[in-house]
C-alpha cells in the first residue's frame, strides 16, 4: 500500500487553485489578504556593476518570454510575471514581511 508522505495544505503564490488539485484551497481562499506571488529569482553577487546588469537583464527577459520557457511553465501550471531588478528590490521587503508574519501566526519558530 502506498503511504502518503506529504500532504498539500494550500496553494501558495497564486490566487488560482491548481487544476491538478482543485480541492486544495489557496491562501486567499483561507482568508489571507495581499498574498504575494511566488518568486523564482536569478540572483547576482552584491555590488555587480550596472553595465553588467544592463546586459544580463534583457537577456533574461528574452529567455523568460521565449516559447520554450513559457511552455515549461504552462505545463507545470506556474504563473509568470517578469519583474526587473528595481521591481524586485521594491517588492522583496513586502514579501519577506508577509511570510514572516504568516509563519509567526501559524506557530513556526526560527
Amino acid at each position: 500500500m502506498k503511504q502518503e508522505i506529504l500532504r498539500k495544505l494550500a496553494v501558495i503564490g497564486s490566487e488560482k487553485r491548481d487544476p491538478a488539485f482543485p480541492e486544495i484551497p489557496t491562501l486567499t481562499d483561507l482568508g489571507y489578504k495581499d498574498v504575494p506571488p511566488s518568486n523564482y529569482l536569478l540572483l547576482a553577487p552584491k555590488g555587480l556593476p550596472d553595465p553588467i546588469f544592463k546586459k544580463l537583464e534583457p537577456a533574461f527577459r528574452q529567455a523568460a518570454y521565449s516559447p520554450q520557457f513559457r511552455k515549461v511553465l504552462d505545463n507545470l501550471n506556474i504563473p509568470f510575471v517578469f519583474r526587473d531588478r528595481r521591481e524586485l528590490e521594491a517588492d522583496f521587503p513586502k514579501h519577506y514581511q508577509f511570510w514572516s508574519d504568516l509563519l509567526k501566526e501559524i506557530g513556526v519558530k526560527n
